[in-house]
């Protein structure tokens, strides 16, 4: 017996991200902005706070609606565009975590415009959730062994956008007015279609919400009880994942560093405006002082025990990480001013010990902001 009902799956999710013109302003994809992702979050949350001013009874009859608290992640293969001219699809999200980018080069910038976004996640025309003004707090990049490379982003948001299914309730001619079974199932930023129209492969936009009524972006036509459901355009992505067994690590000029893992996090340490007066939700965001922060995991070999013993003296050095191989497939990791920091030595039973190298990425003066370029080539 067949399935009665259509279910959201994980398997068939498609992903979307776009940077903003406005801060929390819906930004609507299309399919150069979609990207293949792991897995994708979005959490949102109201404050409800109980009344607590005398009453007879001990029991709570009234709460009181508070903010609203958006926070989302994505994770993904390193994935790059697989063109030597070509951003990889995560660009927007790379560059909204370092602040600069051009020509597939991500650097870090003490400006505070960090890029918001609009992310949406859409399963087989089920259930869709987008977050507007998405900005990124922490950037995670991460190898072991011979696993493929992970990229992972995360960080807050302004609004929360749910969409699902309805019918439409009555007939419409070149309106933008449609009235739906079930309101509950859209709301403003909601992309959808509705019946076999969808707006010249972008969709219908609801700008407005009123009761069942939604205001659409554009007018249509549509019969009674079409279905009405959410929309996304048809993907268009590029690039394959970095495998984990091509690369090379190269620390003060030696390409011989032979390493376990290794690991790179990027922390904005944003601060998010959200205290205002008659304000329900993040209204923009400030970057503070950022933590560029990393660990280096090497086997304890005769030429490599020596760097238990150089991390004492504070010294800087270069290191690059490079992931892949061949024209438009290799993501290069250059810090140019990395300090090892302390750990113990993670010695096992009977097994070969491990060097366990904690860093932190520093700018060359007061005045750069070069402790991370990242470049897809």
């Amino acid at each position: 017996m067949g399935s009665t009902q259509d279910h959201a799956l994980g398997r068939n999710r498609a992903f979307f991200c776009k940077t903003e013109s406005t801060y929390g302003t819906f930004a609507k994809p299309v399919g150069d902005d979609a990207a293949k992702v792991l897995n994708c979050s979005f959490d949102f949350k109201q404050e409800r706070r109980n009344r607590m001013d005398s009453r007879a009874v001990r029991a709570h009859y009234e709460r009181i609606t508070g903010r609203k608290e958006v926070s989302w992640s994505v994770d993904s293969y390193l994935i790059p565009s697989g063109s030597s001219s070509t951003d990889p699809d995560l660009a927007p999200l790379f560059k909204a975590a370092m602040g600069a980018s051009s020509s597939q080069v991500f650097s870090l910038t003490s400006g505070q415009a960090l890029d918001s976004l609009t992310l949406v996640q859409h399963m087989n025309s089920v259930v869709m959730e987008s977050v507007t003004g998405a900005y990124v707090d922490t950037m995670t990049i991460s190898m072991s062994g011979g696993d493929d490379p992970r990229v992972s982003f995360s960080g807050g948001a302004s609004t929360h956008i749910h969409t699902s299914t309805s019918t439409t309730h009555g007939t419409g001619s070149s309106s933008a007015t449609l009235i739906v079974d079930d309101a509950d199932a859209f709301e403003i930023g909601s992309v959808v279609k509705i019946g076999s129209s969808h707006n010249g492969s972008v969709g219908f936009e609801v700008t407005n919400k009123v009761g069942s009524t939604l205001t659409l972006g554009d007018t249509l036509s549509w019969a009674d009880e079409v279905a009405v459901i959410p929309y996304t355009p048809d993907e268009t992505v590029s690039g394959s994942p970095s495998p984990g067994i091509t690369g090379s690590v190269t620390l003060a000029g030696n390409s011989g560093l032979e390493i376990v893992s290794f690991e790179l996090s990027l922390a904005n340490n944003i601060k998010a405006i959200s205290d205002e007066a008659f304000a329900s939700t993040v209204t923009d965001f400030i970057p503070g002082f950022r933590d560029v922060t990393g660990s280096l995991s090497v086997r304890c070999a005769k030429d490599q025990a020596l760097e238990i013993g150089k991390r004492k003296g504070f010294s800087t050095r270069d290191l690059q990480i490079v992931s892949g191989s061949g024209t438009g497939n290799v993501c290069t990791i250059d810090l140019d001013q990395v300090e090892f920091e302390f750990s113990a030595l993670n010695v096992p039973e009977s097994e070969e010990v491990i060097i366990d190298l904690p860093f932190r990425a520093l700018a060359q003066d007061a005045a750069s902001n070069d402790e991370l370029t990242i470049t897809f080539s």
